[in-house]
């Protein structure tokens, strides 16, 4: 019999040792010497250029020691810089304490959209999706899923337009079915590929979605969907190549919200799973679905809270720029402006009746 750990927690318990901090001498005054001024540098803050900014060798700072922003603190393997409105004070072990100069103004926050901003926000939307793959593969039960990592995720703006992962179509689709409220803990399921724009393509793949909220305000949207081994129909696996109808293919899904503020509706999922010839499969995929998405809303309230209400709906706006941009330049180059026509043909139609 072959076991499989999905999770596995260890408690550890620390046995605390006394360790010997060594304490630096008091400073005779809390200005440094400037001979432990290495050289200068230029720093540039909120679009504002600091010319004949000191480096301060940290070696040499005693206990009490304090220097104003802006100011690059440096030692053998990392640099400490002290912005403008700001000053650094060392403490009795050595650490680099740093406050607000409480009577010098701060800056306006410069409103333009800083690159590195930009790239640490898209990087940490891609880790997000990652670790809705890395949760997909450890805790789903079917084999398309766990073996073929055939499902599909999304992190989208309000409005539906996706920002990082793939299929992310069928939020908008969805967005013009659903009539009824949308509320922060809601859960909507769908396997029903007409009803979100053909984003899924059979019945197999079940289609969770959730909105994320921060006070009441609707930030984005995450989404997942998998291929379930079986979803009913005539033929185990609900993939029937003879079928005559569609009611053939299994259970039929529309758009259903399948938790109200949190609250599951476990009478109607037992319904969907009664249907289905592997329901222990199904129920565990559809939990693993939904745990997705939130740990990928977490990671995005993570963001919002982070950079800020301005900062956060500005960089998803530049994300989306930057892949129009991107996709449109494909378009241009290697699809031309004259008609094109092709021709192809299928085997047979399924019941043994050629082309």
């Amino acid at each position: 019999m072959d076991v499989e750990l999905v999770n596995l927690r260890v408690l550890a318990e620390e046995v605390k040792v006394d360790v010997p901090v060594k304490r630096l001498s008091k400073a005779d005054c809390v200005d440094p010497p400037s001979s432990l001024v290495a050289s200068t540098t230029t720093l540039i803050f909120d679009d504002s250029e600091v010319k004949g900014c000191p480096i301060w060798e940290r070696t040499g700072l005693k206990h009490g020691h304090r220097v104003l922003g802006p100011c690059v603190i440096t030692e053998t393997d990392s640099n400490t810089v002290v912005l403008p409105g700001f000053r650094a004070e060392v403490d009795a072990v050595g650490n680099i304490l740093i406050w607000s100069v409480e009577d010098k103004p701060k800056p306006a926050p410069s409103r333009r959209l800083d690159p590195v901003t930009v790239d640490i926000f898209e990087s940490a939307l891609q880790n997000a999706r990652n670790e809705m793959d890395a949760l997909m593969t450890r805790t789903t039960m079917s084999p398309a899923i766990r073996e073929q990592q055939d499902e599909f995720n999304v992190i989208a703006e309000p409005s539906g337009k996706m920002i990082v992962g793939q299929f992310g179509s069928f939020i908008p689709e969805f967005l013009e079915v659903w009539k009824d409220t949308i509320e922060p803990d809601d859960i909507f399921f769908t396997n029903d590929p007409y009803s979100v724009g053909g984003a899924v393509s059979h019945y197999n793949d079940w289609l969770i979605m959730t909105p994320i909220f921060v006070e009441e305000k609707l930030i984005a949207w995450t989404a997942n969907f998998g291929h379930m081994t079986d979803v009913g129909g005539s033929v185990p696996g609900s993939l029937p190549c003879a079928a005559n109808s569609i009611f053939e293919e299994g259970i039929q899904i529309p758009v259903t919200k399948i938790a109200s503020k949190g609250d599951w509706k476990m009478d109607l999922m037992e319904v969907v799973y009664r249907n289905v010839r592997l329901p222990e499969w199904n129920r565990s995929d559809v939990r693993a679905l939904v745990a997705a998405c939130n740990v990928a809303g977490k990671r995005v309230v993570e963001l919002y809270t982070r950079f800020g209400d301005t900062v956060y709906f500005a960089t998803i706006d530049e994300l989306l720029a930057r892949n129009r941009e991107a996709v449109s330049s494909i378009i241009e180059r290697a699809i031309p402006d004259q008609p094109a026509y092709f021709e192809d043909w299928i085997d047979d139609d399924g019941q043994g009746i050629g082309p």
